[in-house]
């Protein structure tokens, strides 16, 4: 085949990995720049998986549409019932393709994906599940998944390599971890194992890059967390941030 007729027939060309007995399940949806999409995910047989977002290639536009791709955050965890997430995995990056692969367990499995359209348009993706054994993929509504991120990250502070207790204000029964993420987020996650209630006023003096999620807003949050509980402060990273402080 001439290389001008490659051009006029295909949009691109990729080098996949290929799995003969593998299967493949993919939904098609469409968001905007302000709304996450979630998705429910049955894996029914444990096992090595891809999890795949797509987006449309540039070659299907012309040069003076400035067409480039966006940026793709993803992240998911395993659902323990009750309201209840075991983190998996996140990631975040802009490329036609956007995928994570690992070992999953067979049960139940939240997604949450939220995509920065570089044009602030509506637009279609596709998200796909590759591996040893079909995938059911069902579409959640937004109030289904309320609460997810704050649940998800809640469950990966508690084994953070960055918690650390309040052992300085002499209560070692309070922890409290602050962490960065791949994912695109950031957050902070508080323990308290002890007989007091933990409040603490957080000033930032700058903040650039990040963002507070609701129901915390500005520079001045204030966290209040009683005896027995735990609570996840999640921020995001904002598009295009040329530096996060």
């Amino acid at each position: 085949m001439k290389f001008e007729d490659f051009l006029k027939y295909f949009s691109d060309i990729q080098i996949c990995k290929c799995h003969d007995d593998y299967k493949y399940n993919v939904v098609k949806s469409k968001t905007d720049e302000t709304h996450a999409v979630y998705f429910k995910v049955r894996i029914n047989k444990t096992g090595h998986y891809y999890l795949t977002v797509n987006q449309d290639s540039k070659r299907k536009y012309l040069p003076r549409e400035n067409y480039r791709y966006s940026d793709f955050c993803i992240v998911f965890g395993r659902d323990l019932g009750n309201g209840k997430y075991e983190y998996v995995e996140g990631f975040q990056r802009a490329d036609k393709e956007v995928w994570t692969e690992g070992e999953l367990k067979a049960g139940e499995y939240t997604v949450y994906v939220k995509i920065n359209w570089f044009n602030k348009k509506t637009r279609p993706f596709t998200f796909s599940v590759y591996g040893v054994a079909d995938a059911e993929i069902q579409e959640m509504s937004r109030e289904s998944a309320q609460g997810f991120l704050e649940k998800l990250y809640t469950s990966k502070g508690r084994t953070s390599k960055k918690l650390e207790d309040y052992s300085y204000y002499n209560v070692a029964d309070c922890s409290r971890a602050v962490e960065l993420t791949d994912d695109g987020f950031g957050f902070i996650y508080y323990q308290n194992n002890s007989r007091y209630t933990l409040e603490e006023e957080l000033y930032f003096k700058v903040l650039e890059g990040l963002k507070f999620r609701k129901p915390y807003r500005g520079n001045k949050i204030n966290v209040t967390v009683r005896p027995g509980e735990e609570k996840c402060v999640v921020t995001k990273v904002l598009p295009d941030a040329k530096r996060i402080r």
